[in-house]
């Protein structure tokens, strides 16, 4: 599992290589990053991001390092509006040399109602799974090294 990882890594492609020659035959490898490169921002800067995903760019790291490609999908569609809308006008009204992050503690109110959002998504995409292709703030891949 490498949930939040690759981003952080110059080469990519090589980590993931690595990573399968150390797997064994048969196992899982679920990869998850930040996605959209329209969501760049500060955020990923502070964060020491090198990139941010699409599925393709996912997918073809896999295929580089000879897994099979069992899943992939976003996460967090149903917020992906809001980020977008709070990146962009951080943009406009923060300077461009301006490395801040966009992390901060929610009220226990606002919590509940994304967790509560974020389930029915899951719940959607659990039992529509085409609804896994919209995009989110995060893309992720299910992969397996072959037997």
């Amino acid at each position: 599992m490498a949930i939040d990882v690759v981003e952080h890594i110059n080469d990519d492609k090589g980590f993931v290589r690595l990573l399968e020659r150390h797997m064994e035959k048969g196992s899982f490898l679920l990869l998850a990053a930040p996605a959209l490169d329209l969501l760049w921002s500060s955020h990923d800067i502070y964060l020491d991001h090198y990139r941010r995903y699409n599925l393709h760019n996912l997918e073809s790291i896999c295929d580089s390092a000879n897994l099979k490609l069992l899943e992939s999908g976003y996460l967090f569609t149903i917020t992906l509006p809001i980020v977008l809308v709070v990146r962009l006008i951080k943009k406009w009204i923060l300077p461009s040399e301006s490395i801040v992050s966009d992390m901060s503690i929610l009220s226990a109110t606002l919590n509940y109602i994304l967790k509560s959002t974020l389930r029915f998504e899951t719940f959607l995409k659990l039992h529509f799974k085409f609804l896994a292709k919209v995009p989110g703030s995060t893309a992720f891949v299910v992969a397996q090294k072959h037997e």
